[in-house]
């Protein structure tokens, strides 16, 4: 019963996240409103996370499976990527920098605030 309780707490959230994106249109999607609202919540104590941890810690040991249909649906469309493989290449190791960089700024500046 405990984790279906946990689960609830958690898909509540992400609900009122989706509810909010519904009635104040936002560029957000409803679940990133919703893990910004649950990040809140768990910062100011309102939810602790010994509250959800069974059913987060469940997510995130099986957080490849939520990979497949995406995985999937690259397979449908494989046929897209002839003659753009380089392309496709590039754009991926330079985002992928980009954001190591953004993240390695990000921890930078957040560690010169705290100090």
């Amino acid at each position: 019963m405990n984790i279906l309780k946990q689960l609830w707490i958690i898909l509540f959230v992400f609900i009122i996240g989706e509810l909010i994106v519904f009635l104040i249109p936002s560029p957000l999607p409803g679940n990133v409103v919703g893990f910004i609202i649950m990040i809140c919540l768990l910062q100011f104590k309102i939810i602790k996370s010994e509250q959800i941890e069974d059913v987060s810690n469940f997510f995130l040991n099986n957080l490849a499976i939520f990979f497949i249909p995406g995985g999937v649906g690259l397979l449908n469309v494989l046929n897209l990527f002839n003659g753009n493989i380089l392309k496709i290449i590039l754009i991926v190791v330079i985002s992928t920098i980009l954001t190591l960089l953004s993240t390695a700024g990000t921890i930078l500046l957040m560690e010169k605030l705290k100090k």
